[in-house]
């Protein structure tokens, strides 16, 4: 069930089109594109579009939960029927897919016990709950591959069947649902400000035990998004960042092998410069940007026939690469650069000898003259095309280890176990990154209030 990595700054030996972010398959481990630093993640980096509280009226969401008594809903036989139906279609389409993949597929087949599975939904077959409890715990085992989502479909698919068909086995009577209906909404309204741990875990215990029952579940959800507010905020200066990316580039000489209007180029050259990265402003993800100014000077010799000229040049360079960080993972797009060269010749001679040799250099240096503007720019392209090739190397390779180590260690792990975060969210400033996320469960809220407002210098 694993795949291969699909990634990097080209695909299948092609540059990915200019402009656009050179994608990695979401559903698979990746090397990806740039690295961030340890400090930048502080190990809560979770990711999407930044979550706001919401308004919350505790009197009326009260009042909500009282009307629902004398007429709670309970899952009943339709209910069931429907959850069994959507477990069914999610095991036959994870089936289908694990035939796809030969002898692995096989081993997955047998583990997840796909068999058994299928033959408990069959319409002439009584279900057995406990089988399929044993099932589910296979499901959310943390197996890489489980984390795809034709795994996952099935994993929710058989939380939800569970919880409605369990509450036939419970024999919930309306009295008790009124009863624990009542009690939710008393808490409810009697919520304090800062709110109570011990009111907090009341509401959740309540909310619990009417999701585990089936009852309600609309309800139990609409108070589970209204009550609960994102409970990780955390936040990184544009300072932290720039510490920790800026780097010197120094160079040691290289050789230059290059061809420029019809001359053979030979020489050394060296770059110096510096790299740091920033911050750009978005809502939506964390964009980060990384600039290179750097100057290459070169010494070298052209060959064009018999004539030799000598040249000093000097390239000011300047290029970026931007990549982003969301949920999935980390993406980038291919570097782009501009440059401008400045030349000067220092001496043309010939491989020939009297009379010939004072015709090739006349020739020479009038061509040399009229020809140095066209190739300085000829060059100055040139060089673009390595710093760009240059920076997406270096930055591919560090974007890769970080894009594996998210998705290997944060996210599939947490998918697997059906523990990733109900929202997440994450986005940029010029002075800041900001994480948000939202975890609960459904018998246990995440945050009643706000959390205290961000300092204005973020360390």
């Amino acid at each position: 069930m694993m795949g291969r990595l699909i990634c990097g700054g080209r695909r299948n030996g092609r540059s990915a089109g200019s402009g656009w972010p050179t994608w990695i398959d979401r559903e698979r481990a990746g090397r990806g594109k740039y690295a961030l630093s340890a400090a930048l993640f502080c190990n809560c980096v979770l990711g999407s579009v930044p979550l706001r509280a919401a308004e919350r009226d505790y009197a009326s969401l009260a009042a909500k939960v009282r009307e629902r008594k004398g007429h709670a809903s309970i899952a009943g036989a339709g209910d069931i029927a429907a959850a069994k139906e959507r477990l069914s279609q999610a095991a036959t389409e994870l089936a289908a897919y694990l035939m796809r993949q030969r002898k692995n597929g096989v081993a997955w087949q047998r583990y997840l016990k796909m068999d058994d599975l299928q033959a408990a939904l069959r319409p002439d077959s009584s279900v057995d709950d406990d089988a399929l409890r044993s099932i589910h715990r296979r499901f959310r085992s943390d197996f890489p591959g489980l984390e795809r989502p034709v795994c996952q479909n099935v994993a929710t698919g058989l939380e939800a069947y569970l919880r409605v068909a369990g509450q036939q086995s419970r024999a919930v009577t309306a009295a008790e649902a009124d009863e624990k209906l009542e009690e939710l909404a008393t808490a409810i309204e009697t919520i304090s400000d800062p709110p109570e741990a011990e009111k907090i875990g009341k509401i959740g215990d309540l909310l619990g035990w009417l999701g585990s029952r089936a009852i309600e579940t609309q309800l139990v959800a609409d108070i589970q998004h209204q009550l609960s507010q994102p409970n990780l905020h955390a936040y990184v200066s544009q300072d932290l960042i720039s510490a920790g990316s800026i780097r010197k580039i120094n160079d040691a000489p290289r050789p230059v092998r290059d061809v420029i209007l019809g001359t053979s180029i030979y020489g050394t050259g060296r770059t110096t410069g510096w790299v740091r990265t920033r911050l750009v402003p978005d809502v939506n993800r964390a964009l980060f940007e990384t600039t290179i100014t750097a100057t290459n000077r070169t010494q070298t010799v052209g060959y064009n026939g018999p004539a030799r000229i000598a040249s000093n040049s000097t390239t000011d360079l300047s290029g970026t690469k931007r990549f982003y960080f969301d949920p999935t993972g980390i993406y980038a797009w291919q570097a782009a650069s501009c440059g401008k060269t400045h030349s000067q010749i220092g001496g043309i001679w010939s491989n020939k000898h009297g009379l010939r040799d004072r015709l090739v250099r006349r020739v020479a240096g009038r061509r040399a003259g009229q020809q140095k503007g066209a190739a300085e720019q000829v060059a100055a392209r040139h060089a673009e095309q390595q710093l760009n090739a240059r920076l997406d190397a270096e930055a591919n390779a560090q974007l890769g280890r970080a894009h594996v180590n998210f998705l290997t260690q944060v996210r599939y792990p947490l998918l697997r176990l059906g523990q990733w975060p109900r929202q997440v969210g994450m986005a940029s400033t010029a002075d800041r990154l900001q994480i948000v996320a939202l975890y609960d469960t459904t018998s246990r809220l995440a945050s009643l209030s706000a959390p205290p407002k961000a300092p204005e210098q973020v360390a």
